[in-house]
């Protein structure tokens, strides 16, 4: 099975990034993994709610490209490192 992993901090980069990786993988039938990084430097109820919000863009932005093994993957730790 092909996968293929994009990485978005919800600016409008990312968002072309993500097009782009949707792209290729519903042609090519690939499975999409969607990554975002919230900064656990932050206070512990900062990071849940960025958690939870970042969550919710990123399944409103790919509902747009269809249904095929787009998987979206929320983490908290260090965003330069992660």
């Amino acid at each position: 099975m092909k996968k293929i992993v994009v990485a978005t901090d919800l600016s409008l980069r990312s968002s072309v990034a993500l097009e782009r990786a949707a792209f290729i993988a519903s042609e090519t039938n690939a499975e999409l993994s969607v990554v975002h990084v919230v900064d656990d430097e932050l206070p512990p109820e900062v990071v849940e709610q960025r958690a939870v919000e970042a969550r919710a863009l990123i399944e409103r932005e790919i509902k747009r490209f269809g249904e095929f093994g787009i998987r979206v993957s929320v983490v908290t730790g260090d965003v330069f490192l992660a």
